[in-house]
């Protein structure tokens, strides 16, 4: 509705958003809770769906990109959740809801705060605080991935006091991305460089070149560790994905399925580049796909293009010597004195 203040409605309400797909609707067809955000002159309201005492209790997403906030059709809700419960190698978190954003202290940092519970009951208790940064995807929607767990340790928000500084940033620009038309990796579309990988394109395609179903994705280049460790790398994706790193395939499951979470550790060495290679496919629907790690004294983050590069450039061939065209000189002949 039209505000005279921040107080003082000063005309008619307008309804933007009702319960219309199915996991708007478990348990009983909510939608509350609306937060606010803007970037770059677009407008989203995150939402919470479904029955609060349910485990798929979510967030959902309106967005505006014209101005008129006050116009239903100049919304269009996402046809899928943009957080939603979770479970995964390092236990879950069920009913993520009723949520708020802060800046870091520095303001270089977007955060989401919300509820959330360990155990898929269902009932009110057992709902607890959490709070996780996230991100911006290129079409300035805001990218959550997912919760997580209680007990993963993660960065507090940049600028806090007491913080413990996370050294050794690297000068890296991201790893080379190829877009594949079909999902067994062929048919090449579109190369880029990806800064990172976390992206949730929902029922949408990565490039307007690119089907909405059936393609897939290789990126390719080098990690830079900050620690001399034992890394352990994250994936959270819909559909299949496989990781190499240094060679060795850390993940493997190239499969069909709803969003899951995959995990496999390796040693590394602080500062030395690794290769590494991401192989993705989307069958049908949603699709995404997010790419983290963590080690003891790495907390949880999606990979920072800090420490991405491109593959190392090929060293250059050389050139053979050129050939001596000039004939052999022939040895003198000895001549013996007497």
């Amino acid at each position: 509705a039209p505000m005279r203040d921040p107080y003082t409605i000063s005309g008619p309400r307008v309804l933007l958003s009702t319960p219309s797909y199915d996991w708007e609707r478990v348990g009983w067809a909510v939608n509350e809770g609306p937060e606010v955000l803007h970037r770059n002159g677009k407008t989203f309201v995150v939402y919470s769906a479904s029955g609060g005492t349910t485990p798929d209790y979510a967030l959902g997403l309106l967005t505006n990109t014209t101005g008129n906030l006050l116009d239903p059709k100049a919304w269009t809700k996402s046809p899928v959740p943009v957080f939603s419960q979770y479970k995964g190698p390092e236990g879950g978190v069920y009913t993520p809801g009723h949520n708020g954003f802060f800046r870091s202290p520095d303001g270089t940092e977007d955060w989401i705060v919300y509820h959330g519970k360990e155990k898929p009951e269902h009932t009110w208790g057992g709902r607890l605080a959490r709070a996780q940064r996230f991100t911006w995807g290129a079409d300035d929607a805001p990218i959550f991935g997912h919760p997580v767990p209680s007990g993963v340790p993660l960065a507090v928000p940049s600028g806090e006091g007491g913080a413990r500084a996370i050294t050794g940033p690297g000068k890296g620009t991201g790893l080379q991305a190829r877009y594949f038309g079909k999902k067994d990796l062929t048919d090449p579309k579109v190369t880029r460089l990806d800064p990172s990988i976390n992206f949730h394109w929902k029922f949408d395609a990565p490039a307007s070149s690119l089907p909405t179903d059936g393609f897939s994705a290789r990126w390719r280049g080098q990690v830079q560790p900050r620690y001399s460790e034992t890394y352990t790398f994250h994936t959270y994706a819909d559909d299949g994905v496989r990781v190499w790193v240094d060679g060795k395939l850390l993940i493997d499951d190239w499969a069909d399925h709803p969003a899951a979470a995959n995990r496999g550790a390796i040693a590394l060495q602080a500062g030395r580049r690794y290769d590494i290679r991401i192989d993705y496919f989307d069958n049908l629907r949603d699709a995404r796909l997010l790419l983290a790690w963590s080690s003891p004294r790495q907390p949880f983050e999606v990979i920072p293009r800090s420490q991405l590069y491109p593959p190392a450039a090929a060293a250059p061939a050389r050139r053979p010597a050129p050939a001596n065209t000039k004939p052999a000189a022939r040895p003198k002949p000895k001549v013996s004195r007497r």
